[in-house]
């Protein structure tokens, strides 16, 4: 619903800003965290729950929900979402992507 897909277009010759698209974990389930925690066996999940429940942030950047292929297992496929942070950048010559096609160095020319 929130998608256009258009054939590939030629960059224009007008490039004024560059930014960086980069992948941010926001870490918002406090119960997650403390399950984490306890398995380090140092302390209980009442004490890891309190630790982590004023650590929790929300965000409000955009993100694309996705369906982990991470095991062959069809129950055991988690959905996630993935947030996109942008960040303003000058050229950058580096171009390393990730498998999602962001990077936390590459600069895209902005059009």
């Amino acid at each position: 619903d929130y998608v256009h897909i258009t054939s590939i277009r030629e960059v224009p010759s007008d490039i004024k800003d560059y930014a960086i698209y980069k992948r941010k974990q926001v870490k918002t389930n406090a119960q997650r965290l403390a399950r984490h925690r306890i398995k380090r066996g140092d302390i209980g999940f009442e004490e890891a729950l309190a630790r982590y429940s004023n650590v929790v942030t929300t965000t409000d950047l955009p993100y694309i929900e996705m369906q982990s292929l991470s095991s062959s297992d069809e129950q055991s496929k988690k959905r996630f979402k993935l947030f996109i942070e942008k960040l303003p950048a000058e050229k950058s010559e580096n171009q390393v992507f990730s498998t999602y096609g962001l990077s936390s160095e590459s600069a895209v020319p902005e059009f």
